[in-house]
C-alpha cells in the first residue's frame, strides 16, 4: 500500500528530529549541513538523511564477521564504521576527491584529510576471484615496516569488512603513476635518475618476495613516482602469500578450476621499466 510522504519530514524541525536519533558521533556532520541549508535545499537534505538512516539500519541487520586475529587494523567500532561510510558517501559525490577505479573497486580521497584515501569494493564477485579485503589489508600491514631505499607501500589505517561493505582506509600518496605520466606527457621529476629508480624497485621487489608476498599486478598504474623520484607500489588487490615462487602465480576460477597463471612480478616490472626508459630517453 502506498504511504504518502509526510511534508513535515522536509522541515528543519523534522530533519533535526531525525538527526537526533543518530549516535552522537554521527550528528555533527548532519547538523552542520542543516545549519547551512536554506528552505529550498531542505527536501534534498531530508532525502539524503533518510537514505543514510536506511543504509545504517541495513548494516545493523548484518552480523559483522569475527575478528581476524592476525589483522590488527580491522575496525569493529560501530560509530567509527558509520562515520567512515558517511565520509566515503560524500566523497563519492565530489569529482575533486575521485582518485580512480578498476574492475572491482573505486578509490576516493577523504574530504577533510588529504592524507587519507578509501578503497571501496564495488564488485564483490570480481574481487573474490583474486582476493579478500582481509588478505589485501594484511599484505599492506605486513609491508608497513618494509622500506627499501625509499620504496614503500601506503600506510594502512583501518579495514571495514561487513557482508555488503568492504573498505580499506589508507595513506594517500602524493605521487603520480607511471601510466598517467606517460599518457599525459607529464615531466619526470627534476634530476630523475632512471637507473637508480629501476634499481630501487628491483631491490624492493626482492625484499617483498623474501616475505613471501607477490604483487601479481605490477603494471604501470600501480607504480608511482613521487616528486622526489621515490618509487611507490600500490594496489595489492591481486596479491598473494606463497611459500614457493612457483605456486605464487597460480590462478583458479570460483569453482577451483586452474586458469592462466598470473604474470610474474619480475616480467611485469621489466616491461614497465622498458616503457619508462624509452619515455625518459625521449624527454
Amino acid at each position: 500500500m502506498f504511504k504518502p510522504r509526510n511534508p513535515l519530514e522536509d522541515t528543519a524541525e523534522g530533519i533535526e528530529r531525525r538527526i537526533g536519533t543518530l549516535p552522537e558521533e554521527l550528528r555533527d556532520r548532519w547538523e552542520d549541513r542543516l545549519s547551512r541549508a536554506d528552505a529550498t535545499e531542505l527536501p534534498e537534505l531530508s532525502r539524503k538523511l533518510n537514505k543514510f538512516i536506511q543504509e545504517r539500519r541495513s548494516l545493523n541487520s548484518q552480523k559483522a564477521p569475527p575478528f581476524m586475529t592476525d589483522l590488527k587494523h580491522l575496525e569493529s567500532d560501530e560509530g567509527r564504521i558509520y562515520a567512515t561510510l558517511a565520509r566515503i558517501g560524500e566523497a563519492a559525490e565530489r569529482e575533486d576527491l575521485y582518485v580512480g577505479k578498476g574492475k572491482a573497486a573505486k578509490v576516493f580521497k577523504d574530504m577533510k584529510d588529504s592524507r587519507v584515501c578509501y578503497k571501496s569494493i564495488t564488485n564483490f564477485e570480481e574481487y573474490r576471484l583474486c582476493n579478500s579485503i582481509g588478505n589485501e589489508a594484511k599484505y599492506l600491514e605486513d609491508l608497513e615496516d618494509l622500506v627499501v631505499d625509499g620504496v614503500r607501500t601506503p600506510i594502512l589505517y583501518t579495514v571495514i569488512d561487513l557482508p555488503s561493505v568492504k573498505v580499506i582506509s589508507m595513506e594517500y600518496l602524493e605521487a603520480m603513476s607511471i601510466e598517467d605520466i606517460l599518457a599525459q606527457g607529464k615531466a619526470l621529476p627534476e634530476n630523475f635518475d632512471f637507473d637508480l629508480f629501476a634499481k630501487r624497485l628491483r631491490a624492493y621487489m626482492t625484499a617483498m618476495h623474501a616475505r613471501h608476498i607477490y604483487h601479481r599486478d605490477m603494471h604501470m598504474g600501480n607504480i608511482l613516482i613521487a616528486p622526489d623520484s621515490s618509487p611507490y607500489i600500490i594496489d595489492f588487490g591481486k596479491a598473494a602469500f606463497a611459500i614457493t615462487e612457483e605456486s605464487a602465480y597460480e590462478a583458479r576460477d570460483a569453482a577451483g578450476v586452474p586458469m592462466k597463471p598470473y604474470a610474474r612480478d619480475e616480467l611485469q616490472l621489466e616491461k614497465v621499466l622498458d616503457h619508462l626508459k624509452r619515455y625518459y630517453l625521449s624527454h
